[in-house]
Order: C-alpha cells, then sequence, then structure tokens
C-alpha cells in the first residue's frame, strides 16, 4: 500500500519525522496501517450510508443523510480536510464565550476548563479523528447554549456531568469503528440535525459554494487555460476559504 507524507500526516494523523519517511520503523508501518484501516472502514461505511447523496452539494442539512455525504465529501478530500481543521477549530473555541457565559450564571463554569482540555486534546490527534471529534463538541456546545437555556440548573448540570465528567475524547474515538456507532452515539445527545446545521452551516456554504462552481465551470477553465484539475480545484477552495476565514471573524 502505497501512501503519501500528506495523506499520512494530514489525513491520518500521523506524524512521520522528515528523515523516517523513506526508511518508516516496523512499529510505525504498522501504526499507519492500523490508521489507515480504521480511516477506510469508517469513510466507507458513510459512502454506504449516503450513497445517494455524495455527489450532490450539500448546502443544508435536512436529516442525517444529509450530515454524512457532507462529512463523507470532507473525508474523501485530503487538502479540503487539511484547510478545514483550522477553521474548524477556531468555530469551536469560539463557541466557548456563550457557553462560559451562559454556564457562568448558574454557576456551573467549573466545567469550562475540562471542556477547553477536550478541544485541544481533539485538536492534537490530527487528520480525519480530529474532524469528527471537533464537529461533536461543537455541536454538543451548541446543543446547550440553543436547547437547554430555559432548563433548570439542575438538569443541565446532570447533562455536564453525564457528557464531560468522564474522558470525552475516548467517548469520541471510541466511536469511529463506523458511522452508525458514531451517529448512535451522537444522535441521542444532540437530538435532531438542526442543532448540527447550525454549528456547520458556515462550512457546509463555503464547501456547497466550491463544489458547484467547480461544477459549473471547472472542466471548461480547465481546457481553455491549461490548467490542471487539481490546480483549479485548490484555487477555487482557497476563495472559498477564505470567505470563511472572514465569516469566521464575525461568528
Amino acid at each position: 500500500m502505497e501512501l503519501s507524507k500528506e495523506h499520512i500526516t494530514y489525513t491520518l494523523g500521523v506524524p512521520v519525522p522528515l528523515n523516517e519517511y523513506v526508511h518508516l520503523s516496523r512499529s510505525m508501518e504498522l501504526r499507519i496501517l492500523h490508521e489507515q484501516m480504521l480511516y477506510e472502514t469508517f469513510l466507507d461505511t458513510i459512502k454506504t450510508y449516503a450513497k445517494d447523496k455524495l455527489d450532490k452539494a450539500v448546502s443544508t442539512i435536512k436529516d442525517w443523510k444529509d450530515f454524512a455525504a457532507h462529512i463523507g465529501q470532507v473525508l474523501s478530500d485530503a487538502n479540503w480536510l487539511k484547510e478545514l481543521l483550522g477553521p474548524l477549530y477556531n468555530r469551536v473555541v469560539k463557541l466557548l464565550k456563550p457557553l462560559t457565559d451562559f454556564l457562568k450564571k448558574l454557576g456551573l463554569d467549573t466545567f469550562i476548563p475540562k471542556i477547553k482540555d477536550f478541544i485541544e486534546k481533539i485538536k492534537s490527534q490530527g487528520g480525519w479523528k480530529s474532524f469528527m471529534g471537533l464537529v461533536a463538541l461543537g455541536s454538543i456546545i451548541t446543543f446547550i447554549t440553543d436547547k437547554l437555556k430555559n432548563l433548570d440548573k439542575n438538569v443541565i448540570q446532570d447533562f455536564l456531568t453525564k457528557q464531560f465528567s468522564g474522558n470525552f475524547v475516548d467517548d469520541v474515538l471510541g466511536k469511529l469503528t463506523d458511522w452508525k456507532s458514531y451517529l448512535g452515539w451522537l444522535q441521542p445527545i444532540v437530538k435532531g440535525v438542526e442543532v448540527i446545521f447550525k454549528f456547520l452551516q458556515p462550512f457546509l456554504s463555503t464547501a456547497a459554494s466550491s463544489k458547484e462552481t467547480w461544477d459549473k465551470y471547472g472542466i471548461n477553465i480547465v481546457r481553455e487555460n491549461k490548467i490542471t484539475k487539481s490546480e483549479l480545484k485548490n484555487l477555487i477552495r482557497e476563495v472559498f476559504l477564505n470567505k470563511l476565514n472572514l465569516n469566521n471573524e464575525r461568528i
């Protein structure tokens, strides 16, 4: 199995020192093989679950298949995954401000340091695991600030205790064996897809605009300007990512 250093580093999240890539140790080879198998299995189960929507631009999330299709599109594109991780992390971090304000009023802000720690640990996973962990945590934080704000303090405290008193990172990573395991864990927590849509909306609009631009103009531009498909896709992606970063500053 021939895997590029970029795929190993940015998709699988396995850091490989430059001087070790040519001659990998046996233990590193086994680790990479294990991570690749996890990644392929998870992605294959997404493709099976949302096979009728994978080729469409996902600009909204109306059901769980829309959610799966968006995730599948990102995980299938190493460059897109790599570029989205930074903005996604920044979005989760920015959600800490309204969450902290909300929990402070209830005297429950002692949970904030632990949530911050979980964010950083998820980020350190790298690659697709970081992406899936940040999507889950961002959606849960959105659920807390949107759906729990009018509930009794004890209900909110029970929810926070259940979700964040253990090791949230292990909980997420343990569900990345296949799509249904991940969905079966996340769905009962956030209840409906509207919470996930609200959290992912800036990324959905950016991804959909990028795909629609490519589908509409891509082939003709490649033919007329003698630019490669990958170069043009990266150029389109860069334009929309710059737009996403500007929008993120306002969130």
